[in-house]
Parts: structure tokens; sequence; C-alpha cells
């Protein structure tokens, strides 16, 4: 193996806390980065489609170009729940008033990794607690 070829590598998820919460808590702030803030209002998705790399349709470019389409909302909600693709890598969305790109194949292989060190934990409540503070 070259020194490119170890550098390239993918180094697994590493569960580094005491708690399931702390762990996951981790894992939010590590592959949840902060996109666009909820100050920009309803204007998040048009903003969305002008600063992001989405994977979208020409359809849903043209719906979300405008707040006053009216398939702005189904189909943001549409865009929410897809995957997205840049560079190689899929990332999701995720708006809770501001829009964060996720990294979506950290975030799964963290939560399998805090699963697997925690099998007692209801990861599902642990998240909900997260998400809606």
């Amino acid at each position: 193996m070259t020194l490119t070829e170890a550098t390239t590598q993918p180094t697994p998820y590493t569960v580094a806390h005491d708690t399931a919460p702390a762990a996951l808590q981790h894992l939010y702030e590590e592959t949840h980065a902060l996109t666009l803030s909820d100050a920009r209002g309803i204007y998040i998705p048009r903003d969305a489609v002008e600063c992001l790399h989405l994977t979208l349709t020409d359809e849903q470019r043209e719906e979300l170009a405008d707040p006053e389409n009216i398939y702005y909302w189904d189909t943001w909600e549409e865009v929410l729940n897809a995957d997205h693709h840049h560079n190689g890598k899929k990332f999701n969305l995720y708006q809770n008033g501001d829009l964060y790109t996720v990294d979506a194949d950290k975030w799964q292989e963290g939560l399998d990794a805090i699963a697997e060190a925690f099998p007692d934990c209801d990861i599902e409540t642990e998240l909900e607690d997260i998400f809606c503070h």
C-alpha cells in the first residue's frame, strides 16, 4: 500500500464517550454543518438551490426559484428527503429552522457504532432529545 492509498482510506467511526447521549451529541456536531441561517426565512429553499450542489430535476429547480410557486413547499420537502451527491460524497439536508448539510455516510456509520457500543440504548428516543432542543 502506498502512502497515498493509506491516507485516502476512510477511518471507522470510533465512539469516544461514556454515554450514548454524549456520543450522539458529538456525532451530530461532527456530521451536521450549518449551511443557511433561518434568518433567510421562506427563501431558504430558493437560496439552497443557488448555493448548494443539490441533485435536482429542472422542474424542481424551477419550482424552488419562486416562493410563490404553488409547488414550492412540496418540492422542498422532496429535496429534504432525498440523497444528494457532490464530489463523490453523499449528503442529506436537515432543516430545523436553520438548514444543515449532513455527511450521510459518516452519520450512518456513527449511528451504527453507537448502537453497537450501547446496545441497551434507545437511539431513536435519544435522537429526539437532541433534535427537539
